[in-house]
């Protein structure tokens, strides 16, 4: 049996590798690093650069192998998916997450941590663990392609959760998942309307400069969104879409951060894998905090270092502690296909490298531990709910059948 699915996942995962090119490519043409880093000098040789677009690039090409393997693999044992059950949790979910958005800030990106009554912080304790973008993408994935009503509601409630937590990564969520359901469907409007995508394509810095100028807003930031439309798309959307600039300030910055890596505990990875299950074990000195005492930050930015830009930081504090990071970035992602695959592959395998492509960006270990709760918790209440509906169903059959004996 074929796999709908590889071809567009496959084009999702070289697309995240060409925004790495384009950073690499930004940078060395304008002398400036973009996202993150955006205007920052450039003080590292062409060398230095391509080490970090190959340690960029590495591992989006081992995440597209796993999936190859994975998507190939026919489990006996897996759960059921079914609309009439997924549809009303997964609009349950949605709401009550955007409620937690809009009255406790809950989630919201660029906001104070939120203060809410003690009788609530059990429920966002729960919610934090039961993921709207999992869900979100198990129901978009498994609907009819032409239900198209369905699929509207499931993206427009994305966007209202969007709004609410003032972060736009949502959209770039609906924008992979549907390009993967619809994949065929798109190739062929593409073709038939290439004049429409010219003229889409040309208006695109238009739409990005008001979605910032929105996000802005929505946060009270104050933020100033670039002038110059290269440089709004190649130096802040497609700089945000890689951690290639992250990567080269460490290489660039080396001296600084050997010093800086050493002072780190040395389990900081696995620390930060326990930070999703409780806050014990999450460490203010991490790589993502130090890497914003650099002096030349922008006011108000949000860092991450990749997985790739991770195992650097590793390396600098040990050989050794970039290859047992390494080995747990690996097998952490193992265990969320494994987990996927319970879904039934192909589709689980394609759930799984939609849900990877996050933590696979931001190399934030606690990401990769909650996307594996967050699967075992979707897994048990799916399972759970069926087997609930199947015993009521048996029970009243045989309900039924002793009426008719009497």
């Amino acid at each position: 049996m074929s796999n709908p699915y590889l071809k567009p996942v496959k084009l999702v995962i070289f697309t995240y590798i060409a925004f790495s090119v384009i950073s690499f490519l930004y940078s060395l043409i304008t002398g400036n690093y973009n996202g993150d880093f955006l205007d920052c000098e450039v003080n590292l040789n062409w060398i230095g650069l391509l080490v970090a677009l190959i340690i960029c690039i590495i591992p989006n090409i081992i995440l597209y192998d796993l999936y190859k393997y994975f998507a190939k693999i026919r489990y006996r044992k897996y759960v059921s998916l079914r609309m009439d059950i997924l549809e009303p949790m997964v609009i349950v979910i949605f709401i009550l997450h955007i409620l937690l958005g809009f009255l406790f800030g809950v989630g919201r990106a660029g906001g104070d941590e939120y203060n809410v009554p003690p009788i609530v912080k059990p429920i966002i304790q729960v919610m934090i663990r039961v993921s709207p973008s999992l869900w979100g993408t198990i129901l978009l994935m498994i609907i009819q392609k032409r239900q198209y009503k369905k699929v509207i509601i499931i993206c427009f409630l994305f966007c209202v959760l969007g709004v609410a937590r003032a972060a736009f990564g949502f959209i770039a969520s609906i924008a992979v998942v549907l390009f993967v359901k619809y994949y065929q469907e798109i190739v062929r409007w593409i073709k038939r309307h290439r004049l429409s995508v010219i003229v889409s394509l040309m208006t695109m810095p238009a739409f990005v400069r008001i979605g910032y100028e929105m996000r802005s807003a929505l946060r009270g930031d104050g933020y100033e969104t670039p002038k110059n439309a290269s440089t709004l798309i190649c130096g802040k959307l497609i700089g945000r879409l890689s951690s290639f600039s992250n990567t080269a300030v460490l290489i660039e910055k080396a001296p600084l951060y050997l010093v800086t890596a050493k002072e780190v505990d040395n389990c900081f990875f696995f620390k930060g894998l326990g930070s999703a299950i409780s806050r014990k074990f999450a460490l203010e000195n991490r790589p993502e905090k130090i890497l914003m005492l650099d002096e030349n930050v922008p006011e108000n930015a949000s860092f991450i270092l990749g997985s790739g830009g991770i195992l650097v930081f590793s390396f600098y504090n040990s050989p050794n502690l970039m290859i047992i990071n390494t080995f747990a970035i690996v097998f952490v992602c193992l265990i969320v296909f494994r987990l996927c695959s319970m879904f039934k592959n192909p589709l689980g395998s394609t759930i799984a490298v939609i849900m990877l492509l996050g933590p696979i960006l931001s190399g934030v270990a606690g990401e990769y531990s909650l996307i594996c709760i967050c699967i075992c918790i979707a897994i048990f209440l799916i399972a759970l709910i069926n087997n609930l509906i199947h015993l009521i169903k048996s029970n009243r059959k045989y309900g039924n059948k002793e009426s008719d004996i009497c």
